[in-house]
């Protein structure tokens, strides 16, 4: 039966003539070679000093060169060589370098260790290769450099402390060459356990002013050796707890002032801001009498004294109260006389 020249209509698409009929025909061109499978070269290569450590930190790439999804990785050549101060040429500090062992079958972030005792003192190249299934190495990575210096050892959790205060949790700490370092903080707490950095201080204390009372904090500490002597970090010291408890009383009322008016003295002062005030406390004293509660459970910045005798001279003081029962302070006093 004869194929006419005309493209032919099936399920809505089109069939170009010499076409077979059987599903998934289309155009039979030129056979694809096979897919090399050589992974995206490491552009992330990066080197830290640890304790006693030198840790090594680098991602393989999830895409092939072809921009196929890399299955499998068959092996990982990472290399360190010291600097011998010469001109960087690939093939000769190749020849000098050792290898650093690496363990990796797939692609993602990807840790290594070595050891820092024999290189203290000296700057360290790294750079990293990586095989796919074929064995079909990558490109070279970047070069990591690092300047090996003597191990800084972890903060002494003795000398870590933590506390609530009203900002919130304050820690401190105790270490030596403070002003060279800086420190890494890390918090977890019974709803979020994963271990979570912070925040990076300096000096010898830190406010977490993101906290709630009734939960407890647990804290870890890690100094940190400024880029001008090398990237080097310790151990992770910790962990430290607290649980805050809100023992603070509100602010204290400012602005008191008491003003006579027709039988009463008018007491007014500045409302205080902070979110958990229940209310106010009044306190009297006549001229050289002692100050007693005059009125409890004050809720507005203002008060009318009607138990006032004419020609009298009176004092007055103010305290705030939170929710909690927690009083301020009673203010600096002001007087008025009745008129």
């Amino acid at each position: 039966m004869p194929v006419h020249r005309r493209a032919l209509r099936l399920a809505g698409s089109v069939v170009l003539p010499g076409c077979l009929w059987f599903a998934g025909c289309g155009y039979i061109g030129e056979p694809l070679p096979p897919a090399l499978n050589i992974p995206n070269t490491v552009a992330d290569l990066r080197a830290t000093e640890r304790g006693d450590k030198l840790v090594i930190r680098f991602t393989i790439p999830e895409r092939t060169t072809e921009n196929l999804p890399l299955k499998r990785v068959s092996g990982v050549d990472l290399r360190l060589w010291p600097s011998d101060g010469k001109p960087f040429e690939l093939e000769r500090v190749l020849a000098a370098s050792q290898t650093v062992p690496v363990t990796a079958d797939k692609a993602g972030p990807v840790t290594a260790e070595t050891e820092t005792a024999p290189w203290i003192g000296r700057e360290l190249f790294f750079i990293v290769r990586t095989a796919g299934p074929g064995r079909r190495l990558s490109g070279w990575s970047n070069i990591a450099v690092v300047t090996v210096a003597p191990p800084l050892p972890p903060p002494a959790l003795s000398g870590i402390a933590v506390e609530a205060v009203p900002e919130g949790v304050r820690l401190r700490w105790h270490y030596e060459r403070l002003p060279e370092l800086s420190f890494r903080i890390f918090r977890a707490t019974a709803k979020e356990p994963d271990r979570e950095q912070v925040a990076i201080a300096t000096g010898n204390e830190w406010v977490d002013r993101k906290t709630a009372y009734g939960v407890e904090y647990r804290y870890w500490l890690q100094a940190l050796r400024r880029a001008g002597e090398g990237e080097a970090e310790s151990e992770i010291a910790g962990p430290v707890s607290v649980t805050p408890v809100d023992r603070f009383p509100p602010a204290v009322p400012g602005g008191l002032n008491a003003v006579a008016g027709l039988n009463t003295i008018e007491v007014t002062w500045d409302p205080v801001p902070d979110s958990d005030l229940a209310f106010y406390r009044v306190y009297r004293a006549t001229a050289e009498g002692e100050f007693r509660l005059l009125e409890d459970r004050v809720m507005a910045p203002a008060y009318s004294d009607r138990k006032v005798e004419a020609g009298r001279l009176y004092r007055y003081r103010v305290s705030s109260v939170d929710r909690l029962g927690n009083e301020s302070r009673e203010s600096a006093p002001v007087q008025a006389t009745a008129p």
